[in-house]
């Protein structure tokens, strides 16, 4: 049962589901690296205590430089999943870095309650987005 919760961790997102895998590490950190032709999904493997994205997205981007040989245009994501377009029509260039681009919003908006259990040893938390 653990094996498969924990699998879960390093599952891709559906749209990289037949792309190629790498597993690389830089610095302190390890990656699952999805990759297509075009775009690469990073996905970070192991505990970081407060992570710090701006190093968790450099050690990702160059992760993804050497699992695909292609330098990274630009990245976008979080300290856990980080997608990167590739730039496969130039070489990777040392301390060159990808465009930073902030994730769209959503939109979504939730309303949530929460109340403690009968126990009292936890909370019970209702959301309701739209």
């Amino acid at each position: 049962m653990i094996a498969i919760i924990l699998a879960g961790c390093d599952s891709p997102s559906p749209e990289y589901r037949h792309a190629q895998v790498s597993r690389q590490v830089v610095g302190e950190h390890s990656f699952s690296i999805y990759f297509t032709q075009y775009k690469a999904q990073a996905i970070r493997t192991n505990f970081a205590k407060r992570p710090d994205i701006r190093a968790i997205a450099r050690q990702a981007e160059q992760a993804i430089e050497r699992a695909t040989g292609c330098p990274v245009s630009e990245i976008y994501g979080d300290v856990a999943v980080l997608d990167g377009v590739l730039d496969c029509g130039k070489p990777v260039v040392a301390g060159e870095w990808a465009t930073w681009k902030r994730p769209q919003r959503s939109g979504l908006i939730c309303d949530g309650y929460s109340q403690i259990s009968r126990w009292g040893d936890w909370q019970d938390i209702t959301l309701e987005c739209s």
